[in-house]
């Protein structure tokens, strides 16, 4: 008997290839939101991808955190309120009664006793200078010898060293809001400009060691004006450039004489002629600190745009800004930045209990995250880092 033909249902070729393409559109998708999150926790900035780093933050996404067993943590007594700084390729630990050098191992190398009540740390890599903010005292240390010491006679508000050795003290003064007092080589006065009308707030010396730039803010009128007064090393004024409406405390001195100067929402940048270039208003936002890499780069850490980061956090940008006032590349983070160190190319931002490491094309070269918070970062060289916290230093590798 024959059995009737059996009935095959045949699936049209063209529903098939449909579900195929659905499929991997589903796959595309899913990935793609995975890869947008891997972003965000991995706080890539989609405008500044390297291929490079983002292939080495896939296939290695452990080798950007410091490995904690690299660390070297050094203790300190809290009660003896320590001020550190990185000075040739040493661990300066100061204290109101000695100044030692550590190695990073926290051994001791070396130590000086000398008193002060409140002391503060500057270096320019082949001197270190010391002063008692709110006392006299003030010195200048070559290697592991007081290369000279002074005691004023008014009261240090700051001080700092130039690249070329020189020092530049403001100071109280009798009858005056403030005075500047220019050092040389050996300690001894070049001139003392005093200061009447005007608050003065810092002095800097050009890295050449040609000219001396005071910055003072006039508040004689209804708002508060910048002024910023160039002198040569006899204390003549050659140049005054006045800000209207602005407080820039913050200034950046390149090797050729240009400057910038920085408040909260305000940047501007002068040539070497002291003629202003350009001008970056930031009234959107808030310019934490700024800094300078390779002479080439005006560093501004900055609040972001309005909206929120992880666990609500604040958004914060690093802008890596050219010296012709163009932005070459950033960096985004979640939270506030505290302060900034470059050396080189890479930038060390400290974000309260992370240290994100950050190179001039703004990619994340290594994070640190500390259990304490975080003072500030010192470098010893492009390799290395001291990560000063509130209970310890702690040595890092970067590379």
């Amino acid at each position: 008997m024959d059995l009737p033909e059996e009935k095959k249902s045949v699936r049209p070729q063209s529903v098939g290839k449909m579900n195929i393409f659905l499929f991997f559109l589903l796959v595309f998708i899913i990935l793609g939101l995975a890869f947008t999150v891997y972003m965000k926790n991995q706080n890539i900035d989609y405008r500044s991808i390297n291929l490079k780093d983002l292939a080495n933050r896939v296939l290695h996404p452990k080798s950007l955190e410091v490995d904690a067993g690299s660390v070297t943590e050094i203790r300190y007594d809290l009660k003896e309120h320590p001020q550190f700084t990185v000075y040739r390729d040493l661990i300066i630990k100061c204290t109101g009664e000695y100044i030692k050098g550590l190695d990073k191992k926290g051994e001791e190398q070396w130590s000086i006793q000398y008193s002060m009540n409140n002391p503060m740390l500057r270096t320019n890599g082949s001197d270190l200078l010391v002063a008692d903010k709110g006392g006299k005292e003030i010195c200048l240390i070559d290697g592991r010898e007081i290369k000279w010491d002074k005691k004023l006679e008014n009261n240090i508000l700051t001080a700092d060293i130039s690249p070329s050795g020189y020092v530049s003290v403001l100071h109280e003064a009798k009858g005056y809001k403030g005075a500047v007092t220019v050092l040389n080589l050996q300690g001894n006065p070049f001139f003392t400009r005093y200061i009447g009308a005007n608050v003065p707030l810092d002095a800097k010396i050009s890295p050449g060691g040609k000219a001396v730039v005071i910055n003072s803010i006039d508040i004689s009128g209804v708002s508060a004006n910048t002024s910023l007064d160039f002198t040569d090393m006899q204390g003549n004024v050659t140049a005054n450039r006045l800000k209207q409406d602005m407080i820039l405390p913050s200034m950046i001195y390149f090797k050729d004489g240009a400057l910038a100067a920085a408040g909260d929402n305000y940047l501007v940048y002068l040539d070497k002629d002291r003629n202003e270039k350009w001008f970056q208003d930031y009234k959107n936002g808030r310019i934490y600190c700024v800094g300078s890499a390779l002479d080439k780069y005006l560093i501004v850490a900055c609040s972001g745009d309005s909206q929120q980061g992880a666990a609500g956090t604040s958004p914060a940008e690093i802008k890596i800004i050219s010296r012709t006032g163009k932005q070459a590349a950033s960096y985004r983070l979640d939270g506030d930045v505290r302060n900034m160190e470059t050396n080189g190319g890479t930038i060390a931002v400290n974000a309260g209990k992370e240290v994100y490491f950050i190179n001039t094309g703004g990619n994340l070269v290594k994070k640190y995250t500390s259990k304490s918070d975080i003072d500030r970062v010192c470098f010893f060289n492009g390799q290395e880092a001291a990560v000063i916290t509130k209970s310890s230093v702690e040595v890092i590798k970067i590379n």
